[in-house]
């Protein structure tokens, strides 16, 4: 039950129930022959009681998994499974030496949005912004929300050249999709490729902060991208797009 599903639960049961009807038929004799159905009816009950039983266990232990690791306002993970998740890439990085991206942004002017419109607009956007980069992304990739108006996204086995196509496809899908709703509001990119991978999680997120703060300090609504440890030195320098 617990690894097969209902399905195969209740299969189960009818087997049990049916080979332990058979086996008490042939071993004893009662006064009347309804006895034998009747205990055989009493165990299938058990069983069909256990099976359900484990099937509600397991839907409560895989939703209180699942809202550990999601953000409940978005429905993207939350920064506690990014983080689980970006170590794993680090490591994996490491072990085969093949490039990932993490890309850090935020939204320009949603305090606005809040002040004028209310949070439940703000709120909306929130959530509009999370399922529009994740329609946008691979089904390997990962969106994150890590608090307030900041987001981050995981790419894996990306190089550079890839990392800058999924940041201007993902730019002009988020741009259109405040355009769409008459929000007022740009989004600021921060991205690094590694080629190689960084000392932990922490300063990989650090590094993209400070790209995407950059763009912040340089009139927001663009974009900061840059290499680490790729082989040609034209590569590594950071290349910053916007408005």
């Amino acid at each position: 039950m617990w690894h097969g599903g209902m399905l195969l639960g209740v299969t189960t049961a009818l087997a049990s129930a049916g080979a332990w009807y058979a086996a008490d038929a042939g071993a004893h004799s009662y006064s009347h022959a309804s006895i034998h159905v009747w205990n055989a009816g009493v165990r299938l009950a058990v069983f069909l009681t256990i099976a359900i039983l484990l099937d509600r266990l397991r839907e409560a232990r895989d939703t209180a998994r699942a809202l550990a690791l999601t953000d409940p306002l978005t429905g993207s993970a939350n920064s506690r499974a990014f983080y689980v998740r970006l170590e794993h890439e680090i490591a994996r990085t490491q072990r085969t030496r093949r490039a990932f991206a993490l890309v850090y942004f935020d939204l320009d002017g949603f305090k606005l949005v809040n002040d004028t419109l209310g949070h439940p607009a703000g709120d909306r956007l929130l959530q509009s912004v999370a399922q529009r980069a994740l329609r946008e992304l691979r089904a390997i990739d990962m969106v994150a929300r890590l608090g307030g108006d900041e987001f981050a996204v995981l790419l894996t086995d990306t190089d550079a050249a890839g990392t800058i196509r999924v940041l201007d496809k993902l730019r002009a899908a988020l741009l259109d999709e405040m355009s769409c709703h008459d929000w007022p509001v740009t989004l600021s990119f921060g991205a690094a490729t590694f080629h190689e991978p960084p000392a932990g999680p922490r300063q990989a997120i650090q590094l993209v902060d400070e790209l995407m703060y950059g763009v912040k300090g340089r009139g927001k609504n663009g974009v900061a991208h840059t290499c680490v440890g790729e082989a040609s030195p034209a590569a590594a320098v950071a290349a910053v797009s916007g408005h």
